[in-house]
């Protein structure tokens, strides 16, 4: 069984891509997303929106409704999402932020347009930074952030005995899960545990905890991350 630690809507669509392949799972939310929209904050002032998460585009479309700016943002999945508020003109990376900053610096031209970056207090790699380096005017913009739960979920310590493996999105994700493990006693069960990882960065956040192994993501996105349970999943003797 795999230990699904994303927030809700995500850990639901996770769960059903995993049970496509045979695989069960729990879903146990590790932190919850909290709106924290800047009521002075106007959209109208900026010509593109950039979003590096689904958490941003959520939290944008419930405060905002302008939809008619071009926008780029990072995979498949949140393409979607953002069409799925409305959004048309949207650019896509494949890959990760680096691809994104690459794909936005390769589409922006008129260093006159204003670009805002909407995430969360935390976010991976600096757009903004990146881009006005670049003489591409960028703002950062705080949508949301993410509250962490202050104990183990109970459906998690109920079945903590049936799960074997750990999917993690975030380096954030993965510092909560260790902490609250060894604040319940229970990192033993770590050694019994797979971790399933989306980045190097998000592995490097499990140093100093013992686990059955650790594996990380051909590609960081939840595909690549999926395609290596099964992969592990099939290379186990069957009973």
């Amino acid at each position: 069984m795999i230990l699904i630690t994303r927030p809700y809507e995500d850990s639901i669509t996770t769960a059903k891509e995993l049970q496509k392949m045979g695989i069960d799972s729990l879903v146990a939310p590790l932190f919850s997303t909290e709106i924290t929209a800047n009521p002075s904050f106007n959209p109208n002032d900026y010509d593109v929106f950039i979003f590096t998460s689904k958490n941003a585009i959520r939290a944008y479309g419930h405060s905002y409704e302008i939809v008619d700016k071009q926008i780029f943002t990072i995979g498949l999945a949140s393409a979607t999402l953002a069409a799925d508020y409305g959004f048309r003109r949207i650019i896509r990376s494949e890959s990760d932020v680096n691809d994104l900053i690459h794909k936005i610096k390769s589409n922006i031209f008129d260093k006159n347009l204003k670009l805002v970056h909407f995430c969360g207090e935390e976010t991976i790699g600096d757009v903004c930074k990146s881009l006005n380096s670049a003489e591409i005017n960028c703002h950062r913009e705080i949508v949301y952030k993410k509250i962490p739960i202050k104990a183990l979920p109970t459906q998690l310590i109920d079945n903590i005995d049936e799960v074997d493996g750990v999917m993690f999105f975030s380096p954030q994700t993965a510092e909560i899960f260790c902490k609250l493990i060894a604040q319940f006693g229970l990192s033993n069960f770590l050694m019994n545990y797979s971790a399933y990882c989306i980045s190097a960065n998000t592995a490097e956040k499990l140093t100093g905890t013992s686990w059955k192994n650790i594996s990380i993501a051909n590609e960081p996105n939840q595909v690549a991350l999926i395609n290596r349970i099964a992969e592990n999943y099939n290379a186990q003797p069957k009973s």
